[in-house]
């Protein structure tokens, strides 16, 4: 599991996949992944020939039935599939469903986060509204602060964004157990830019 920033993101996807950007009925679509999508396509001109399975749209080139969008779920024809989350545990629960004491079920996440051969999930640090303000390949007022990958079992910081202070604006957010990577790199400050983020090879 990796939890990264949608301009990252959306750089991961490749021409011609077939990707899954929220649950049958687009509860819990990452907005911010949608556009970082589109704006990578307006600048670049990729990804190309993108068969996005999401929510309802305004002229769709294709409706299926709800069995049948769950039988290509399940039969695996998810190339790559980006969720929002909750929260995630140290151990990498992640919690999709229960919001406080409201229970929101949890529609097509274990059919997709189980047969997709790649899953992406994207959520907040903290549930506090926070600005986000990038120029010059540093972060000014943070959100997408970090990057946090399984490792030896538990959820492990790996990535911070340039600028950020560790102790203060992320260690001091995020639950005890969380380890962090002796390895720890900066994110790459091209996402924090208004130029395009392309896959690396």
């Amino acid at each position: 599991m990796k939890v990264i920033s949608s301009k990252q993101t959306a750089g991961l996807v490749r021409d011609c996949w077939t990707v899954s950007t929220s649950g049958f009925t687009g509860s819990g679509h990452p907005e911010g992944l949608s556009a970082a999508i589109e704006n990578r396509f307006l600048e670049t001109g990729h990804p190309r020939a993108l068969l996005r399975v999401q929510r309802p749209i305004v002229n769709p080139d294709a409706v299926v039935s709800h069995g049948e969008q769950f039988d290509f779920y399940d039969d695996g024809g998810l190339d790559l599939a980006f969720l929002a989350l909750t929260q995630v545990d140290v151990q990498g629960n992640v919690n999709v469903y229960r919001f406080g004491t409201r229970i929101a079920g949890i529609g097509g996440f274990v059919n997709i986060t189980q047969t997709s051969k790649e899953v992406v999930f994207m959520g907040s640090l903290t549930a506090k509204g926070l600005e986000v303000e990038a120029a010059d390949g540093r972060l000014r007022v943070r959100r997408e602060r970090a990057v946090f990958e399984m490792r030896g079992g538990r959820l492990t910081l790996t990535e911070i964004a340039p600028g950020i202070d560790l102790e203060r604006e992320v260690r001091a957010q995020i639950a005890p157990g969380v380890g962090v990577a002796e390895d720890l790199k900066t994110m790459d400050a091209r996402i924090f830019r208004a130029q395009p983020v392309l896959r690396r090879p």
